[in-house]
């Protein structure tokens, strides 16, 4: 991935009662540090690079907002991470397989270990589904050059997919998921691939959902 383009989004959630601005001009300069960090090690390894750091009292709207004025294809919600060798790769059914594959594809083939496909059912009925996008992502990893050997997949009925996730990245390195709508947990609680970030300690590579 080092000859992407990456843009380096600095958020910085601030509370109702406080103006934009007001953090902004508080704040600002240690925040770019922070920004300006990442920015020059991306440079370091070859990508090229832009970034912003804006302040918000809706983190998720203007992260979804620069995110479609970027056109991303993928958005990474960053954790500190020692290698990139275990790959968890969550599916659902409305995800876009060819392009989550794609992003697994991206990664040096020759340093990954093992790469986990994983779909959780909400119930019996919807295993057959799962089966066909576990074989279908099996499929493109192994036409991306992957090695068949380091690919494995698990279906499992579950209602609650995101505890499911956060279980299974406790053995991971890193996380590739679809993105999707918000929801009003995800108000509440924070956006789920924050979540899963949060709770499992992995960088979480989200795949925007299709248009």
């Amino acid at each position: 991935m080092t000859d992407s383009d990456v843009h380096v989004l600095g958020v910085c959630t601030v509370p109702d009662q406080t103006a934009p601005a007001q953090a902004r001009h508080e704040t600002a300069p240690e925040n770019e540090d922070v920004v300006g960090e990442i920015v020059d090690r991306l440079r370091t390894a070859g990508a090229t690079t832009t970034s912003k750091l804006v302040y918000t009292h809706n983190r998720r709207e203007e992260i979804d907002r620069i995110a479609k004025a970027e056109a991303s294809d993928v958005i990474l919600v960053p954790h500190h991470a020692e290698r990139m060798e275990w790959i968890l790769v969550q599916l659902r059914g409305d995800v876009n397989v060819e392009q989550i594959t794609g992003v697994v594809g991206g990664f040096p083939n020759d340093t990954l270990g093992h790469v986990q496909l994983l779909h959780a059912a909400d119930s019996e009925l919807d295993q057959p589904i799962g089966e066909a996008l576990l074989a279908m992502a099996r499929e493109q990893l192994r036409e991306s050059g992957i090695d068949e050997q380091v690919i494995d997949a698990e279906l499992v009925e579950s209602d609650d997919a995101v505890g499911t996730i956060i279980e299974r990245a406790k053995n991971y390195d890193a996380i590739v998921m679809g993105g999707n709508k918000p929801s009003l947990m995800d108000y509440i609680f924070g956006d789920v691939p924050h979540r899963i970030s949060q709770a499992s300690g992995c960088p979480v590579f989200v795949v925007p959902p299709k248009s």
